[in-house]
């Protein structure tokens, strides 16, 4: 187990963010995913420039629970990207955001 702050995140929850290793496209509202990337699509939005992940370094790993990002002035943004965007994945799987966020995570968006 890994703790940050006061919370444990086991070795399974690691890389549970839905943002980790994707890239946001702007035109179509979506987020790409690119596996060889380390990239953070949520910080690709907001600063409108690649960013790695700053989790990735830490011990902890990316994980969406114990990220920064994942705070009160967030929360506008993330509410409209849950009901209005989608995910791709370089398999040619998509999903909307709002299912691609339960399934990375294990909680449904309820902010």
């Amino acid at each position: 187990m890994i703790m940050r702050k006061d919370m444990v995140v086991t070795e399974e929850e690691r890389y549970r963010c839905p943002f980790y290793k994707f890239s946001w496209i702007s035109t179509i509202q979506i987020f790409l995913e690119n596996p060889r990337s380390n990239g953070c699509g949520l910080k690709m939005l907001t600063m409108n420039a690649h960013s790695p992940c700053e989790m990735e370094n830490r011990e902890e790993g990316p994980h969406w629970a114990g990220c920064e990002l994942n705070c009160e002035e967030n929360q506008p943004l993330l509410e409209e990207l849950v009901s209005g965007s989608s995910v791709y994945f370089a398999s040619g799987r998509s999903l909307p955001f709002r299912e691609w966020y339960k399934e990375a995570t294990g909680e449904d968006f309820d902010k």
